[in-house]
């Protein structure tokens, strides 16, 4: 079983990083790119135009708030966009 929320990008800042580097250095990282800190701050999703009131109803108060250094993830998220957020428990077996 999971639980599942439509979530709104709220806000996406980037915060320069003073020179920190990952230890050990994971594969998406360049010594091009630096290492940015990019903090999306997502809320649960209500509009009236679209067909949310099953999310609403179910999740109706919820934030997440993320610190993301790979750019490619940083990427992804675009304010006022929403997304869809899964969440399952995680056994030993998946990690």
């Amino acid at each position: 079983m999971g639980v599942q929320a439509i979530m709104r990008c709220d806000t996406k800042t980037e915060y320069a990083s003073a020179g920190w580097k990952p230890n050990p250095v994971p594969s998406w990282y360049t010594d091009e790119d630096g290492v940015v800190n990019v903090e999306v701050k997502m809320q649960a999703a209500y509009d009236v135009d679209l067909d949310l009131n099953d999310y609403a109803a179910a999740t109706p108060s919820a934030s997440l708030n993320m610190t993301i250094q790979n750019p490619a993830a940083a990427r992804f998220f675009k304010p006022g966009k929403m997304y869809k957020i899964q969440i399952t428990e995680l056994r030993e077996r998946d990690l």
